[in-house]
């Protein structure tokens, strides 16, 4: 979907003509200072003038909120209206004839400032470009033509291209400000190296149907790279906000008010391919509280993998959309394949019946699944089974706790009917839609009995040590960056010690952190980091299971710390240290640091040891390595000088 973007030029001009001090001294009493002006800022308690506007520069910034930008931004930001709504105020003070109707007609384009219309209008280039190096790429054509994928209309609808190598930067006449572009629309790294090269792309429009991302997938098979690969989260791009291939199917769910979801982009072609419009696909990650809005008043119908990770997915999915009071529908999918494979094998007369007539209740599948997980055959008898039926009892409550007394009604008779079993803490109320998320905690007096081997299916225990000290340092504490993390994990402090396990437990995850050079990282540094708790705390508005919450934050671990952001995560790091390092004149202090680094990995390591936490695996927490911090080092050094000397 192309927008009306104001023109470049326009803009240009209104920020060459516009005198900033005349525009802010409107609203902010301005005194002259040197060759700047200064006034109490009005964006905070300003109790001395600490609000700096510099007429050559044409820009304003206060010291003590950070505040900053120029006329435009001043007024977007004082007068709290948009930025198109800011741009023509300024233009109108100017006396600029300009025409602002039918861009303000786009109600939700009107919210954006200018660098996000410049990055939107970037992705869009981008997608035409890797549209047209697909045609001159026959190995990606042959991949598309065994996919049943070389049509063009088909390749059009879905923004299907070819990345090749070493040719973005170039194609997009990379300035500075286009290279910072880039990095923010997901196309570069932090080091302005490529994210997508020799794959096909599917672009990622979000509800608008603006373009905001892409995944792109491998067409090598001998490739050791992931087979798909998703854009970076950004301002644009959060997959907690997207399903993919809503813009092309709102029409068609509003018209039949319902809604197919599928696992991933090739059944969303799929089922297009077989004439149903209105599906989409969940973008790797569990269903969220955005989701829901978009798919609010419509019957759903969950079609997704029936492998063990695709059961789980339905039945998450269908956890939080039986809270939201959906119908929820699940296809019995005995196929054992997915839609793509079923289409390419079994023929679109077999997918459309499958979708169209063989659904089952959302009751009907958790009672197949629980009988499934469990091992438990109604031809068979099973009452003298205890274990057996008490596991399946727990399968059960776990997976009801969101419908409706009428549906657990059914369910409790159903399961006495053919098990001739009563659950009776089945036919409870469920709990109202808006119950704090903090009483979902359990609680546990004595941490001794914790089972450590099973600490991940149940991660919202009480700390097996209520008196370990998670924090770094008194300074790192009043650091902002550091205070707005730890403010944002606060509902977490149960989950941290099995979250760390967990992350210690995996290969590839050790690795990254290994990489990371200090585990305490995890928590206090990188902005993407922050931005998942961000998640998790919006999540907890919605879900009241903590355990589903925790499920959700940790799958999306992986991906986070295994992309180009571990780079990133490496450097905001070592900055962070080096710089706070740096700022501090108190030689002693800057030891105190560095010690308590030191001392913080030790710590962690005898802590993990002595409780005996996954003795039986083999791992290790990284230990402090100051050859890896450069300046801490020769900072370290110094201080143990100093010491010598007292």
């Amino acid at each position: 979907m192309a927008f009306k973007q104001i023109p470049r030029e326009f803009i240009e001009q209104v920020k060459a003509q516009v005198n900033i001090v005349d525009v802010i001294s409107e609203f902010v009493p301005l005194a002259k200072k040197g060759n700047n002006f200064i006034g109490s800022c009005p964006f905070h308690q300003d109790t001395s003038p600490s609000f700096t506007v510099s007429p050559s520069k044409k820009i304003y910034k206060c010291f003590p909120c950070s505040a900053s930008g120029d006329a435009i931004k001043f007024i977007q930001d004082f007068k709290q209206i948009s930025w198109i709504q800011a741009l023509e105020f300024v233009a109108n003070k100017l006396g600029l004839n300009f025409d602002f109707s039918s861009y303000k007609a786009q109600s939700h384009v009107e919210k954006y400032d200018q660098t996000t219309l410049e990055t939107l209008e970037l992705l869009e280039f981008v997608n035409s470009f890797y549209k047209i190096s697909l045609l001159k790429e026959k190995n990606a054509l042959n991949y598309l033509e065994s996919r049943h994928l070389n049509d063009l209309d088909l390749r059009e609808k879905f923004d299907i291209g070819y990345a090749p190598k070493n040719r973005l930067k170039q194609e997009i006449n990379a300035s500075e400000n286009k290279e910072n572009l880039a990095v923010n629309a997901g196309l570069l790294n932090s080091d302005l190296n490529e994210i997508f090269w020799g794959r096909i792309t599917f672009g990622i429009r979000n509800s608008h149907g603006e373009l905001v991302g892409f995944s792109a997938r491998t067409i090598d098979k001998n490739s050791n790279f992931a087979k798909y690969l998703n854009s970076p989260e950004t301002p644009l791009f959060n997959k907690s906000k997207i399903l993919y291939n809503y813009h092309n199917a709102k029409d068609s769910i509003k018209a039949k008010k319902q809604v197919v979801i599928v696992e991933g982009f090739m059944d969303v072609i799929a089922c297009y391919r077989a004439g149903i419009n209105n599906v989409v696909a969940l973008m790797g990650t569990a269903l969220t509280k955005d989701h829901i809005q978009l798919l609010k008043n419509s019957e759903i119908i969950l079609f997704l993998d029936n492998d063990n990770a695709g059961v789980d997915a339905a039945l998450r999915s269908a956890d939080l959309l039986a809270l939201h009071d959906f119908t929820i529908k699940v296809v019995n999918n005995t196929f054992e394949k997915d839609a793509d494979e079923i289409l390419n094998q079994e023929g679109t007369k077999k997918l459309v019946d499958l979708i169209e007539n063989q659904t089952i209740s959302l009751i009907d599948f958790i009672y197949q699944v629980s009988l499934s997980k469990n091992n438990i055959n109604l031809t068979e008898t099973h009452l003298n089974d205890f274990e057996m039926l008490q596991n399946f009892e727990k399968s059960i409550l776990n997976y009801t706790k969101n419908i409706t007394l009428k549906q657990k009604q059914y369910l409790f008779n159903k399961i006495q009917t053919e098990l001739n079993l009563q659950i009776n803490e089945l036919l409870t109320e469920r709990k109202p839609i808006n119950q704090g998320f903090n009483n979902q905690y359990p609680s546990f007096n004595n941490p001794s009995n914790i089972d450590y081997y099973n600490i991940f299916e149940d991660p919202f225990l009480e700390p097996v040590d209520p008196n370990f000290d998670f924090t770094v340092n008194d300074y790192f504490q009043t650091q902002p960056d550091y205070q707005f993390a730890k403010n944002k994990f606060e509902f977490l402090d149960h989950a941290r010690m099995s979250l760390i396990i967990q992350l210690l437990s995996s290969n590839n995850l050790r690795q990254k952190i290994f990489d990371i050079n200090e585990i305490s990282s995890i928590f206090d540094g990188p902005i993407e980091i922050k931005k998942l708790a961000d998640k998790a705390y919006s999540l907890s508005q919605d879900i009241e299971d903590p355990n589903q919450i925790y499920e959700i934050i940790t799958s999306e671990l992986p991906e986070l710390l295994e992309s180009e952001v571990q780079d990133i995560i490496n450097q905001k790091l070592n900055k962070m240290i080096e710089n706070q390092l740096e700022n501090l004149e108190d030689i002693k202090q800057q030891e105190r640091i560095i010690v308590s680094l030191k001392d913080y990995a030790s710590e962690m390591e005898n802590y993990l040891h002595n409780t005996e936490i996954l003795p039986k695996r083999e791992y290790s927490v990284p230990k402090f390595k100051q050859n890896k911090l450069g300046k801490l080092r020769e900072l370290g050094k110094k201080t143990i000088e100093l010491r010598k000397g007292d």
